[in-house]
């Protein structure tokens, strides 16, 4: 029982840390973006 508690804590982590990185990865697109847009 404690086991798949820990699991599960560990996967909500996990799946909090891709989540950031999603978001980080959605930043720097929109940067870029309005980067291209104003070169272009």
């Amino acid at each position: 029982m404690l086991l798949a508690h820990g699991f599960r804590r560990s996967l909500f982590e996990g799946e909090g840390f891709l989540l950031s990185l999603l978001i980080n990865a959605a930043g720097t697109g929109e940067e870029i973006a309005g980067m291209r847009s104003n070169i272009g």
